[in-house]
């Protein structure tokens, strides 16, 4: 279990193996006493643009060497050379081991981006100090099982071996990615160190030098085949076709029965080559030579061989798969999700962070898997539960411990349970579908408005200390709330906004707005409603089903979202709408009870904004209007989807008797522009 060395001398297990700002934030914890149970969650945000899924994989070795984990003198030792850490805490580093428990996907699980693969929990110094180490071992061996994956399935049914070590970037890259291959189907491996570690089957030919050492190709052929019978004859290092002929001569010169068991093809054009020599060698009567094909093989270039029906009957693949050359990085991402019982996320741009413990479920359709679903951890949802508990108070689950052939096993069939769009090499026209439960979803929302208060209630603070020095110049309210009016803000989805699926032209520019016309009717005691599209994958509204929109607003994805800098008090309402299947819903009182939520809270007045000007929000304050509501709309905070659409919207709404822009001068009919 050693690492490395360090000045002469080597570490006797990984427990180093970690980013320093684990070891001050360990410090951090022991010194202020943190020390509640936290939940971290192992995740891919984004799959790679060349990946159709991916393929969970390291687990076991991460188990054996969370098994291991102690400080010895020597670690102890550097760290205090360090000068960063006390004695006291250098001590409790001695006693220092995992207790917690892991929930996580079983090995050989194909798996799409934000779901959980693994989730720890455990006291925070425990869960945090494993953070380096997780990302290492399960990243890389994901990113190695993820390529063969695509690899094997281009071959199509032939053996694959794996010729990369040499070229792999690492000895235990060499070594960890030959494991991580032969789970996602590769056949074999050259390295005798793999081989070694974890009983893979071996395979291997011999190389160039061996024949140029020979006085000639046929001397090499026959000398080596004496010594090995079954040998693989690489045939390329002179003239490919003459070196078919070599083998074939010491065939027949042997009565024609061939003491070799293949040929290999190493240069050229292998599809050409192959068939020539295929022909030579069956009118030989070797028909059952097997010819192998290597040299600078990727999944592109194998399934083109497999489709021009190349007589090819195995591959050898080094470089590309070795380096996962196409794909060599994941952005995987472990993230605390509960501390003390409490739910925790991150609220930056474009790093989501699903909030709590959580489970996936998969779902299958006459054996076929047709869609995920991520929820919380105790949620009861029909399919296929994905995590396992692996690891409890710091022990491996012995009915979790699998052989490497099972594992091997168990992940062909998962792939084969795929779609089969997912398991070829081209991009599907669509995601795979994966869902967040309503149960999840409420609670991210809820999350993200109980942070967002704090985020303001703290910068409020600052601002009550720095006006002691200085009196800031009054703003003009946009709107006088009373306590008997509410502000609807109407679809302010990431999918509407810059970049999304139906981003709407300035849609990002009205947030500052929208934020002023929430923190003023909050501050009146005012009621703030949010509504959200929040439509199912296959909503009859989507063009895939001819409806005139693109698919967009996919409940619990990113783009479902609500705009990152939008800030919801923790009190909002918040509405879903969109969610029938056959049908579309504009309004924010079509069908979620509004209406009658607002009415029993003495609501007379309501202040309509957000996205689109020309669709939701038209049809949000009509609906209003109709429902004997006074309806304010703030072209300022609303953003048409067509410029002619906003003009003809604010026609409608004037009409009805809705009031367009600020009422702040007695101008209710302003109808500036947005």
């Amino acid at each position: 279990m050693r690492i490395g060395e360090r000045h002469g001398a080597r570490m006797s297990n990984i427990s180093l193996f970690a980013d320093y700002y684990e070891f001050t934030m360990l410090r951090a914890y022991f010194e202020l006493k943190l020390a509640e149970r936290a939940t971290f969650s192992l995740f891919v945000r984004k799959l790679p643009r060349v990946r159709n899924f991916l393929l969970a994989c390291g687990l076991s070795d991460l188990l054996e060497d969370i098994e291991d984990w102690r400080f010895g003198e020597e670690e102890i030792g550097y760290l205090r050379s360090l000068e960063e850490f006390p004695e006291s805490f250098l001590e409790w580093l001695r006693g220092f081991r995992f207790g917690g428990d892991i929930f996580a996907m079983r090995e050989g699980t194909p798996f799409f981006e934000e779901e959980p693969i693994l989730e720890v929990t455990a006291p925070i110094a425990e869960a945090q100090l494993l953070e380096t180490l997780i990302l290492n071992r399960i990243g890389s061996q994901t990113i190695f099982a993820s390529k063969a994956a695509r690899i094997v399935a281009a071959a199509r049914g032939c053996s694959v071996s794996d010729f990369g070590a040499r070229r792999a970037q690492g000895l235990e890259a060499a070594i960890k990615g030959a494991r991580a291959f032969y789970i996602a189907g590769v056949a074999s491996t050259s390295d005798v160190a793999a081989g070694s570690a974890y009983g893979l089957p071996l395979d291997g030919t011999m190389a160039h030098s061996f024949v140029e050492a020979s006085a000639s190709e046929r001397e090499a052929f026959e000398g080596f085949t004496k010594i090995f019978p079954e040998a693989t004859l690489l045939v390329d290092t002179y003239d490919t076709i003459a070196g078919v002929k070599n083998a074939i001569a010491i065939a027949k010169a042997q009565g024609g029965k061939a003491r070799f068991r293949a040929i290999r093809l190493d240069s050229g054009d292998l599809g050409e080559l192959a068939s020539a020599a295929r022909k030579l060698l069956d009118e030989a009567g070797l028909s059952d030579v097997a010819i192998v094909a290597s040299g600078g093989l990727d999944e592109i270039a194998i399934d083109r061989l497999r489709a021009a029906g190349a007589p090819i009957d195995g591959f050898g693949v080094g470089s590309d798969m070795a380096a996962s050359a196409d794909a060599p990085t994941l952005d995987i991402a472990y993230k605390l999700t509960e501390y003390a019982g409490s739910p925790r996320m991150k609220l930056s741009p474009g790093k989501r962070s699903l909030p709590g413990r959580k489970q996936v479920f998969r779902q299958f359709e006459g054996g076929v898997a047709v869609r995920d679903v991520i929820t919380l951890r105790d949620d009861a949802v029909p399919g296929q539960p994905l995590l396992h508990p692996v690891m409890l108070n710091g022990r491996r689950v012995e009915s979790e411990r699998f052989a490497l052939g099972d594992i091997r096993d168990y992940a062909r069939q998962a792939i084969a349970a795929l779609p089969e769009d997912r398991r070829g090499l081209s991009t599907p026209a669509s995601p795979y579908p994966v869902e967040i439960s309503a149960s999840l979803a409420r609670l991210e929302e809820e999350t993200s408005a109980r942070l967002n208060a704090a985020v303001r209630s703290a910068a409020a603070g600052e601002a009550i200390a720095a006006s002691a020095s200085a009196k800031p110049a009054k703003e003009s309210r946009l709107v006088e709330f009373r306590r008997s009016d509410a502000v609807v803000v109407v679809d302010v989805q990431r999918d509407f906004c810059r970049g999304g699926a139906l981003a709407i032209a300035g849609a990002d520019d009205i947030v500052p707005t929208i934020n002023r016309l929430i923190d003023e009717a909050t501050a009146a005691g005012a009621t703030v409603v949010a509504s959200r599209d929040w439509h199912p994958a296959d909503h009859a509204s989507f063009q895939t089903r001819g409806g005139p929109w693109p698919k967009h607003c996919v409940a619990g994805s990113e783009g479902a979202r609500f705009h990152e800098r939008l800030r919801l008090p923790a009190n909002a309402l918040l509405l879903s709408k969109g969610e029938n299947l056959e049908k579309d819903q504009y309004s924010a009182f079509d069908g979620t009870g509004l209406t009658d939520l607002l009415r029993s809270r003495g609501t007379r007045r309501i202040v309509v904004c957000g996205l689109a000007l020309d669709v939701c929000v038209r049809s949000t304050a009509l609906d209003a209007a109709r429902a004997g509501f006074e309806v304010v709309v703030l072209p300022e905070a609303s953003r048409p989807l067509i410029p002619s659409g906003g003009e003809q919207a604010i026609a409608e709404m004037l009409h009805a008797g809705v009031r367009v822009g600020r009422d702040e001068a007695g101008d209710s009919r302003s109808t500036a522009s947005g």
